[in-house]
């Protein structure tokens, strides 16, 4: 019988042993509690809740191309929108310091601000806030955006994930400090590019530069100097934009007719304040006060009462994804007491869609870490060290939470951040979760700090051969599904025919799916093993772009809807 080539085997004994990066919880640690009130102490809640949905939706209904031309042409907001002294993030583009950045990148980005320029996103021509919940001066939501296909026609939907803190008085509220992260942007992208070669961008990107910079000598790149430097750069990718890349300086582009001095110069060699080496520990470095806070003084202790009872079940369910805390739960297969109903269903981005509790808990506390000594894929797998809440909100029976994991990879003893953002739906009653929508934020830079450590051409055949190891050993008798020749077919299979996938999208026809998935076939084989092999079993399996926007089991995040 023929075995994994020795290669792959060297590949991962030398993956095990990589030196990373190490990151210090001082890195990511970001204050837990951050009490806002003021003259919006007297304000009913109900009362701010309506207030800050209205204000977030004129805040978005004004990216819709119809509308933002006044914004982006008269330089300044409409009242009740944004605070003069706002700031904050907009991944993947950036930290915003103030707020012409703020509508430079959220009205300019999307939609063609001069025909010279390259556009990689199209106009949006409609927004729904699809899950929604405010307590005290902060609030979440989900936010979706229609596109249309700048060629084609096709509506295209995109989602953002936004957290908010306002300034009230009596008449408004104002947006003084946001995050706002675009989810699933590379296959966005795709539906809009398909997969343009580096080449293909700088054919398009350095005319552009020209096109809206001039080309004399004070412009980023004298005459052609633009393909030759742009030759020695990465493509990039748009999860992942504000990067020394050559995507960013085709994005940015379009924004130089809106501010030109501030963008011809992130389209220069140094990428200026923009288009630079992503740094991924600096996007746990807090932006301003955490998007946490309590009820309204005014509010009566019944409302303090669901308010914890509801942050102590969600938070309780992050607890024990904690390692060990996970192992028991994810051997005995049962639910632990406040954390999923009997009929639990949900998404955890980007590895899954889960439509039982059985699932739910499976996946919950056995994604990361099992540790098992017969799992070769387990051992490269970070686990849960510990996590810190970064956000909590809640209203009536629906939450918002954003964490920060820190995980720890148990060879080199390094750790990492991870931050895990989305809503959950409650059963009072039970203090326990029915519906949940989660996103695991920035998968692309992650994985690749914590990935095999490998040149690019070994990180296949490496993964591969542990992920076929584990399966051999797991996927016995009437659960084999690779048939007699066992590991070398799997390897095969997985170098010659499936492709390595896409950090930013896991749950796809992939091996980067099937490393997921291997590590659970060994708590229920039966299941799992279908996933590893070649067919994917319903769950390694490509998926449309437009299927992320319909989860027929989970009702919107919305309060009594």
């Amino acid at each position: 019988m023929r075995s994994i080539p020795a290669i792959a085997v060297v590949a991962i004994a030398s993956c095990l042993a990589v030196a990373t990066v190490t990151v210090s919880a001082a890195d990511y640690t970001i204050p837990t509690y951050y009490d806002s009130f003021g003259s919006s102490a007297s304000i009913a809640e109900p009362v701010l809740y309506q207030r800050h949905l209205d204000t977030l939706n004129r805040i978005f209904s004004y990216t819709i191309a119809s509308n933002k031309a006044s914004i982006l042409a008269g330089r300044k907001v409409p009242d009740g929108t944004f605070a003069a002294n706002v700031t904050g993030r907009i991944s993947p583009f950036g930290r915003m310091k103030d707020l012409d950045d703020t509508m430079d990148y959220l009205y300019g980005s999307f939609g063609s601000n001069l025909d010279k320029a390259l556009s990689l996103f199209p106009a949006i021509t409609g927004v729904n806030i699809s899950a929604f919940a405010s307590t005290g001066a902060v609030a979440h939501a989900n936010i979706e955006f229609t596109t249309k296909h700048p060629t084609t026609g096709a509506t295209k939907y995109i989602r953002a994930q936004g957290m908010f803190r306002f300034a009230d008085d009596q008449a408004l509220s104002r947006v003084w400090l946001y995050d706002l992260y675009f989810v699933n942007m590379n296959a966005y992208f795709k539906e809009m590019w398909g997969s343009p070669s580096l080449y293909d961008m700088i054919g398009k990107a350095c005319p552009a530069i020209r096109n809206v910079c001039g080309n004399d000598l004070n412009a980023p790149y004298p005459l052609v100097d633009c393909e030759v430097a742009f030759a020695f750069k990465k493509l990039g990718e748009a999860a992942v934009l504000a990067d020394d890349n050559v995507l960013c300086r085709a994005f940015e582009t379009n924004l130089v007719p809106l501010r030109k001095s501030v963008h011809c110069g992130n389209l220069g060699p140094s990428g200026g304040s923009r288009c630079t080496a992503f740094n991924y520990t600096r996007y746990f470095e807090p932006i301003g006060p955490s998007f946490t806070d309590i009820p309204s003084p005014s509010e009566p202790a019944s409302r303090f009462n669901t308010y914890n009872e509801i942050k102590a079940t969600v938070f309780n369910i992050y607890n024990l994804t904690i390692f060990p805390n996970n192992l028991e739960i994810i051997s005995s297969g049962k639910v632990p007491p406040r954390t999923f109903s009997n009929n639990s269903g949900g998404r955890i981005w980007p590895i899954g869609t889960f439509e039982n509790t059985e699932d739910t808990v499976e996946y919950q506390f056995g994604i990361f870490g099992s540790q098992n000594s017969s799992n070769v894929a387990a051992q490269l797998i970070p686990v849960i060290h510990e996590f810190t809440i970064h956000a909590f909100v809640q209203t009536g029976n629906i939450a918002a939470t954003s964490i920060d994991y820190k995980m720890l990879n148990t060879f080199t003893k390094q750790y990492y951040p991870l931050r895990v953002q989305g809503f959950w739906r409650i059963e009072p009653d039970a203090w326990s979760v029915s519906a949940y929508d989660v996103h695991v934020q920035n998968t692309v830079p992650f994985f690749n700090i914590v990935g095999l450590g490998l040149p690019n051409g070994l990180t296949q055949p490496a993964l591969a051969a542990v992920i076929c190891i584990s399966q051999e050993t797991a996927c016995k008798g009437a659960n084999q599904v690779y048939g007699g020749s066992g590991q070398p077919q799997c390897f095969i299979e997985l170098t010659t025919v499936k492709p390595f996938g896409d950090h930013d999208q896991v749950e796809a026809d992939s091996i980067q799916c099937r490393s997921i998935h291997v590590n659970l076939a060994f708590f229920r084989p039966e299941v799992h093993c279908a996933h590893v092999g070649p067919t994917g079993g319903g769950k390694c399996v490509d998926l449309t772009y437009d299927s992320y926007f319909t989860l027929p089991f989970v009702k919107p995040f919305l309060y009594n809807v």
